[in-house]
């Protein structure tokens, strides 16, 4: 009897939205380049979600949590509520 694996799947929140990430996203560089952006002040970061191509505006002042998920589990996305925002200083 074999047990089907499911893969994780990664929800990036951009200010309280959620956004299920492509199974190929380098979440890695994904990270870097969201903080790289806050570090700047403010500037567009790209990454696809649902088939479609997003940039998101991501500023000092942006809410970003990265969620890896194992789907079997739930059936939906994370809850991502009862997360508290933690205000960074670059």
């Amino acid at each position: 009897m074999s047990t089907a694996r499911s893969t994780p799947q990664t929800h990036v929140a951009i200010d309280g939205r959620d956004f299920l990430l492509a199974p190929d996203q380098d979440i890695d560089d994904l990270k870097q380049r969201i903080e790289d952006a806050a570090r700047s002040g403010g500037t567009f970061v790209g990454f696809e979600s649902g088939g479609v191509l997003l940039s998101a505006l991501i500023s000092r002042t942006s809410q970003v949590i990265v969620a890896v998920v194992d789907e079997s589990s739930s059936g939906s996305g994370p809850d991502m509520s009862g997360y508290e925002i933690v205000e960074w200083e670059y």
